[in-house]
């Protein structure tokens, strides 16, 4: 078994977010013109603590899933479209949501935000879920050597609770933010994920044995009785 650079993985990991987060927060702080805007620390916290926590914890008990989780590259066009058009509905939102503490457009209950901090982090919490259920769940589509197919756990429920945790992690982020104008750009996110799985499944149904009678098995995609 390769063995896998700890430190190098750390360094790798934190360049990647380090550069995330501090867009995020230029575009957050910028746009609101304050640092006094709660909404948004309330926002980073829910998305840096737990992301921090499970880093480590992957750092020690299995850092060659956190590898695959840092791939960042893949073969496939499609792919690379959707991270482009995902990269500007996210910026649109952190933009909107600035200028909407900034310039006065919203006035959210408190209380919403709260709830919404609730569902991301459930969200988040089913992202560690499905990630101790399938070692091999990657940011990038591709089948890795002796990799088996996962039918069980919440892979029973729906082909897809990877990206079902993204929705609750990633939709209610306006409502954390306290702005409901930036809802006009994160509606678009489901749009992604859908052209997303189409483009994985077809992938898997040839690289992945048992991929095609799983299908069949598992009726749902993304949402339990929907689709």
């Amino acid at each position: 078994m390769e063995r896998i650079d700890r430190k190098a993985l750390t360094i790798r990991a934190l360049k990647k977010f380090g550069i995330g987060f501090a867009i995020i927060g230029v575009c957050l702080f910028f746009c609101a013109g304050s640092i006094n805007y709660i909404n948004g620390w309330l926002f980073l916290a829910a998305l840096i603590l737990p992301m921090a926590a499970f880093f480590l914890h992957l750092l020690v008990k299995d850092p060659a899933a956190l590898e695959r989780r840092l791939l960042s590259t893949a073969p496939e066009k499609a792919r690379g479209e959707n991270s482009v058009f995902g990269g500007i509905i996210f910026l649109l939102m952190f933009i909107l949501s600035g200028l909407d503490f900034r310039l006065g457009w919203s006035h959210m209950p408190i209380k919403l935000s709260i709830i919404a901090t609730i569902i991301m982090l459930a969200g988040f919490l089913m992202f560690v879920v499905v990630i101790n259920q399938n070692r091999y769940a990657a940011r990038v589509i591709d089948v890795f050597d002796n990799q088996k197919l996962i039918t069980d756990g919440l892979y029973s429920i729906v082909r897809h609770p990877m990206y079902l945790a993204s929705l609750l992690v990633f939709m209610p982020i306006p409502f954390v933010l306290g702005s409901y104008y930036s809802l006009t750009a994160i509606i678009f996110y489901p749009l992604i994920l859908i052209k997303r799985i189409k483009t994985e499944e077809a992938f898997l149904a040839k690289e992945l044995e048992g991929y095609s009678e799983y299908m069949n098995k598992v009726k749902y995609r993304l949402l339990p009785y929907i689709w």
